[in-house]
This record gives structure tokens, C-alpha cells and sequence, in this order.
């Protein structure tokens, strides 16, 4: 039987995620999931717990029926790292530790500046600001009466800005921050007959198969798309992922595809219909399957895929 770990930096079993129900709701959808093909699934937390090679010191055990507290040392073979990605966890730089994403997936996804530099081809212009008068510089450079103020690594939509000069230049922030071409997305997504507002089209990739794809809109009166600040998700079915979107996923997954991996590609389409590469998140939300089909499919493939490792 196979030992699967999700890790969290946070110490306490009902910190993030678990102070939400429906992230509560979907790790034990996931742990039963597991239970159901032969594996194990145990919830790790904090740095403290690692010991090396693959082991914790306490941890938190599916029973079947709930999670039990571990006190007593244990080995797992697969860490699914769930850790904040500008974090560096122990095991993460421990060249026989299997996890899921390995770093240098971590790595590419979650530097904003290392995407682009990858991928500078499909993605919209950016500059890197280290202080106020390279900011200042990089806003009198780029195109556009809107920008997008972002820092280098963040997730959930957290210190995105959207504006004007004047006020990403008032924006609190910590630098380095990016300073990003605008993309106005409001045409919609060709073929996608019910998204025709400011989006971002997310298309979640495990090990080189799209297994799910969402349009995020924005909630009324702003620009950001991200559910964490209160956007919505819409469920595209896969049949219906344009074709230039899934080009776009194809050229990201060229560069991981030596790795087992779980990202997500997030797009957006401009007012000629053409995708851009926003950014890529190595750390795709796990969320209840009462969602949708593609929300169960998500959490199956997932399994597999960690129990393949």
C-alpha cells in the first residue's frame, strides 16, 4: 500500500486550508478516494515535522473515517507539496525525496518573472521593478492606459493591482514587483458562448493531460478574476478548449514533461481573440467534487497520478 502525504507549512491540523469547510470537505473526499485504490493518506505539517528522507515526526492519519493524530515517527512515499511556493520545505531540495511538484516545476511556476522569461513568446510584456524609480521608470515604459502591478511570487490574486500609473505607483506593495501588460480580455473566450466579460481561463495539466478547465470572472466592479477575491468559476466542458488555448498548454507541458506534474495554465484571450500566457500555478486548488464532473475527474486523476510516482 502506498503512503501519501499532503504537506502544509501551516502547524495545526484546521489551519489553511482546513479553516474552510470546502477544503475540509475535499481532502476528505480525496482521502476516502485514495482509500478506495489501495493507498494511504496522511495530512503534514510544518517544517518541524520533517526528519529526512521521507519521514515525520507526527502527522495525521486517514482512518477511514476521519483523521487520526500520529505521534509516533513515520515513512511515506510520496509528499504532495501543498506548501506556500515562495517557501522552501526541507524536503524539497532532497534529490531522492519524491514529490510532487519537485522544484524546479515549483520553481518556473511560481517566479512570475521566470515564467516570462520561459515562455516570452505567448506571455504579455513585463518588466521587473527592485525599487520605486525602477518601478517609476518600468510605468513610463509600458504600453497602455491599464497595467498590472503583481509581485514576483504570490498566489491567490494577493497584491495584484490594476490600474492606472498614478495609482500602481500609490499601491502598497513590497518589491520586487512586475509590472505587467494589461490584457482586455472583455471579448470573451472564442467558442465559449457563455463568457463574454474580463476572464482568465484556467486549464489544469497532470502529467500532460488536461484533466479540467474553468473561466474565472471577475466579481462587478473589479478586474481580478482569482475566487480567492471573490470571483467566479465556470466549468468549460473539454470539448470545447479552443484549439490556440490548447497549443498554449502544449508548449508549457514541452518544458516539464521529464517530471510528474500537477499545474495549471492560466490565459487570457485579448480583444483579437489570441491567448496570452498570464502565469502558472504549481499548486492548483484541490476543490470539493460536488462542484462539477470535472471537479471528481480532477481529484481521480490526482490520485493516480500520485500513486504512480
Amino acid at each position: 500500500m502506498k503512503k501519501i502525504a499532503v504537506f502544509f507549512e501551516q502547524p495545526k491540523f484546521d489551519d489553511y486550508p482546513f479553516d474552510e469547510e470546502e477544503y475540509h470537505r475535499a481532502y476528505h473526499e480525496f482521502a476516502k478516494l485514495l482509500a478506495e485504490k489501495n493507498g494511504e493518506f496522511f495530512i503534514t505539517r510544518g517544517d518541524s515535522s520533517y526528519l529526512g528522507g521521507m519521514r515525520f515526526r507526527h502527522g495525521w492519519r486517514w482512518n477511514g473515517k476521519k483523521f487520526e493524530q500520529l505521534d509516533a515517527e513515520f515513512q511515506v512515499d510520496v509528499i504532495y507539496d501543498k506548501s506556500n511556493s515562495a517557501l522552501t520545505p526541507p524536503f524539497r531540495f532532497e534529490s531522492e525525496a519524491k514529490i510532487l511538484n519537485p522544484n524546479p516545476i515549483v520553481e518556473i511556476c511560481n517566479d512570475k518573472f521566470k515564467t516570462h522569461a520561459l515562455f516570452k513568446d505567448i506571455s504579455p510584456e513585463i518588466i521587473l521593478a527592485l525599487d520605486e524609480k525602477q518601478l517609476a521608470k518600468a510605468l513610463r515604459d509600458m504600453r497602455g492606459k491599464k497595467m498590472v502591478l503583481k509581485p514576483v511570487n504570490a498566489e491567490g490574486g494577493e497584491g495584484v493591482v490594476i490600474g492606472n500609473a498614478a495609482e500602481l505607483k500609490s499601491a502598497k506593495k513590497e518589491f520586487p514587483v512586475l509590472v505587467q501588460e494589461f490584457i482586455d480580455t472583455s471579448g470573451g473566450i472564442p467558442q465559449v458562448d457563455k463568457i463574454d466579460s474580463h476572464h482568465d481561463f484556467r486549464m489544469v495539466v497532470i502529467d500532460g493531460e488536461i484533466v479540467q478547465c474553468f473561466a474565472r470572472t471577475p466579481p462587478e466592479g473589479s478586474l481580478t478574476a482569482n475566487v480567492a477575491q471573490g470571483g467566479s468559476a465556470h466549468e468549460i466542458p473539454l470539448a470545447k478548449i479552443p484549439e490556440s488555448a490548447r497549443e498554449i498548454a502544449e508548449k508549457v507541458d514541452a518544458k516539464f514533461q521529464s517530471y510528474d506534474r500537477v499545474y495549471s495554465v492560466d490565459i487570457g484571450f485579448d480583444e483579437t481573440g489570441t491567448p496570452k500566457l498570464i502565469e502558472l500555478n504549481s499548486q492548483p486548488a484541490l476543490f470539493s467534487k460536488t462542484r462539477g464532473k470535472q471537479f471528481a475527474e480532477f481529484q481521480n486523476k490526482l490520485a493516480d497520478a500520485l500513486l504512480r510516482f
